[in-house]
C-alpha cells in the first residue's frame, strides 16, 4: 500500500492531533503536557506524564489504549484505572505499564498471552501481570513483553513462536517466565520478534 512507498501515514489517528491525515514533519498531539516518556506500537501511542497517569491515542481495536472501550482516538484519553505509574511500553496491539511500586500492568490484545495474566483474553483496561515484583524495566514486542527485575534477572511472556522469550523453548508463556542464562541486566528491549538486555558490565 501506498504508505510503504514514502506517504505520511496516520489512518488511525496514532498522531494524535485529531486528524487522520500523515505528516511529513512533527506535529504537536493534541492537549498533553507534562509528557515525561512516550511509546509507539504498531498503530498506538502512549505517553507517560508527571502525575503518573498514562495516556493513549490510535488505533484500540484491542483495547490497548486501556480506555474500557474499542474505538480508536485520534486525541489521547487516559488510560482507566491507572495512577502511579513511572514508564511505559507499547508493543504490536498491547500496552504496558510500569509502577513505582514495581508491579507491572498490562491491556490489549493477549491472544499469545502477552499481556502475562494467565490467560488469553483480552482487556480493556489495565490488569497486573501475574507474579512480577521489584521490577524496574519493561519492554513489549509485537506479541511478546519483558521486564527486568531489581536483582538484575529478565522475565518474559507472550509469543515464544521464534524462542524470542529466551527460555530454552518456543513455547508461549501465559504467566512469566525466568530468562535463561542472564543476570546482572540493567535494560531490556524487544523487537517484533527478538529480544535485547544490556548488563552492569557493558555487554
Amino acid at each position: 500500500s501506498s504508505h510503504y512507498q514514502g506517504t505520511p501515514f496516520d489512518p488511525y489517528g496514532q498522531l494524535g492531533d485529531d486528524t487522520t491525515v500523515g505528516r511529513f514533519t512533527p506535529v504537536a498531539v493534541s492537549g498533553l503536557s507534562g509528557v515525561t516518556a512516550v511509546a509507539a506500537g504498531s498503530m498506538h501511542s502512549l505517553a507517560l506524564k508527571t502525575d503518573g497517569t498514562v495516556w493513549a491515542w490510535g488505533a484500540n481495536d484491542y483495547g490497548q489504549l486501556g480506555d474500557t472501550t474499542t474505538t480508536g482516538r485520534g486525541t489521547p484519553a487516559i488510560v482507566a484505572g491507572l495512577t502511579g505509574a513511572v514508564a511505559v511500553a507499547a508493543g504490536g496491539f498491547h500496552s504496558l505499564a510500569l509502577k513505582a511500586d514495581g508491579t507491572v500492568w498490562a491491556w490489549g490484545l493477549n491472544d499469545s498471552g502477552q499481556l502475562g495474566d494467565g490467560t488469553t483474553t483480552d482487556r480493556l483496561a489495565p490488569v497486573m501481570v501475574s507474579g512480577l515484583s521489584d521490577i524496574t524495566g519493561i519492554a513489549a514486542g509485537y506479541r511478546h513483553s519483558r521486564a527486568a527485575k531489581s536483582d538484575g534477572r529478565l522475565w518474559a511472556w507472550g509469543a515464544n513462536n521464534h524462542g524470542q522469550l529466551g527460555d530454552y523453548s518456543t513455547t508461549n508463556r501465559l504467566t512469566p517466565v525466568m530468562v535463561a542464562e542472564v543476570s546482572g541486566a540493567v535494560g531490556v528491549a524487544a523487537g517484533d520478534w527478538h529480544s535485547l538486555a544490556v548488563k552492569l558490565d557493558g555487554s
